[in-house]
């Protein structure tokens, strides 16, 4: 249901943009990193939400969040390193 919603969000950019004969193509993305660690700080350093979440948060509070971050990751570890699999949506349109 979601990705329906989100199609239907992406098409209706695209028309009020001014693009025609707009089409979503289903593009798969792998996130590759030497380890969940590298994942946990690249999410502390460029998802400004999650910061801004905890930013009223004791120290205790963020260390144990981070730990928590960091274990939920670790099940996308193997013997290549970190890697999460997902789906994106490329859309293309006429002018």
């Amino acid at each position: 249901m979601r990705a329906a919603r989100t199609a239907g969000v992406l098409k209706a950019a695209y028309r009020r943009a001014g693009f025609r004969d707009v089409r979503l193509y289903p593009v798969a993305v792998a996130l590759r990193l030497p380890s969940a660690a590298v994942c946990v700080r690249l999410v502390q350093e460029t998802v400004v939400p999650i910061t801004e979440l905890l930013a009223g948060a004791t120290d205790a509070e963020r260390e144990a969040t981070w730990a928590a971050v960091g274990q939920a990751r670790r099940q996308f570890e193997g013997p290549t390193g970190f890697e999460l699999q997902s789906e994106v949506l490329a859309g293309v349109g006429t002018k």
